[in-house]
């Protein structure tokens, strides 16, 4: 990253055993039961100033499954982890699936997760800045509630299997690793959450086969993704509103030729706003704090043979780019520059060929 060096070393391990037991001869009661243990070792080193730390979790759990008839599932589970740093603390969950009737399948699930963020490896793009990171903790307990539910629908179109499927996620969360880049001009403050937090994710998809051996996908994510960020409830940055999906498959008989296109439809969203400290210092437009929707389009063709096959495909053919992704790249010592701003394609049209052999040992 320039002058700012930062080197990292995980050593993990991870092991489990899981108990399973029917309580009935009918199966209508299952209990599974089990352990874990985590064992991880860490060292990071940025800005001359090293960090070392050691993660010893063991755990248990136990999930209990009612399943009174094939229509009715209903799954209930709870763990605890003994953390040697953060302590102990309790995970619960829950999951029911419902089949009402031949053609539709309702499912619901509730819990509470929990997991540990490593601060600078998982924000250390946020290096390729001018303003140096600041930082209380590297290592920090998230913790959050997620709720959903999905429907799923199967039908028959002109004698064709037709799938709908809705589903609607909820997170808020409790504790969180907060990015804010909007409320110091000199540093990056990576901070714990103090206030709201949530997420709320919509979609939509639509799987077709209008005829033999082409496929059809449409699908449609909208996202409302807030956090508290210098006291303010503001849009998640670089995240996009919605995302649309469109693919066609098809496959010629005996499968010597596939054929795949694609196009991804991305929203606009929100850009890390400015400090007050800069806005008289460089010009910036009306719409700068804005990303706009884009869409990226992709192909390939691939041809099969006995034991290989050969492909050709192009990836953003409509060679779409963000414009000047990287602030201050004229200047990459000032103290403007700035390439943690990407929410698009940098890279613009790329045209691929490949060879694949396919070993048989029979």
């Amino acid at each position: 990253y320039g002058l700012n060096h930062y080197n990292a070393d995980e050593t993990r391990f991870y092991g489990s055993a899981i108990l399973t037991r029917e309580l009935d001869v009918a199966a209508k009661h299952s209990v599974n039961t089990g352990f874990s243990f985590i064992f991880g070792e860490f060292s990071e080193n940025l800005y001359d100033r090293q960090m070392e730390r050691t993660e010893k979790v063991p755990g248990v759990f136990a999930e209990y499954t009612y399943k009174p008839h094939e229509n009715l599932t209903v799954m209930a589970g709870i763990r605890s982890d003994f953390h040697n740093r953060f302590g102990t603390f309790f995970t619960p969950r829950v999951h029911l699936r419902y089949k009402a009737g031949k053609h539709v399948t309702l499912r619901g699930s509730a819990g509470k997760g929990a997991r540990t963020a490593n601060v600078l490896s998982e924000n250390n793009y946020l290096i390729a800045s001018a303003r140096p990171l600041q930082w209380t903790a590297d290592v920090f307990q998230e913790k959050a509630w997620n709720y959903g539910i999905a429907l799923v629908q199967n039908y028959l179109l002109w004698n064709r299997e037709l799938q709908l499927n809705a589903e609607y996620f909820r997170t808020d969360f409790q504790t969180q690793v907060v990015v804010d880049r909007e409320t110091s001009a000199s540093n990056i403050i990576l901070a714990p959450l103090n206030g709201k937090s949530f997420s709320n994710s919509l979609q939509f998809d639509v799987r077709y086969q209008p005829i033999e051996r082409f496929d059809v996908l449409l699908a449609y994510r909208h996202n409302d993704v807030k956090q508290t960020i210098g006291g303010e409830l503001l849009e998640k940055p670089l995240t996009s509103r919605y995302k649309g999906l469109i693919t066609f498959n098809y496959t010629s008989n005996l499968k010597k030729w596939m054929f795949d296109y694609t196009i991804q439809f991305n929203g606009g969203g929100r850009i890390p706003r400015v400090h007050e400290e800069w806005m008289d210092r460089i010009d910036i437009p009306g719409d700068f704090f804005e990303f706009s929707p884009y869409t990226v389009m992709n192909a390939q063709i691939t041809k099969y043979f006995r034991y290989w096959n050969v492909y050709l495909g192009a990836e953003n053919f409509t060679d779409f780019r963000q414009k000047n992704p990287v602030a201050g790249a004229d200047d990459p010592f000032g103290q403007h520059f700035d390439a943690t701003n990407v929410w698009g394609p940098v890279k613009g049209r790329r045209v691929y060929m490949g060879l694949r052999f396919t070993l048989n040992y029979e």
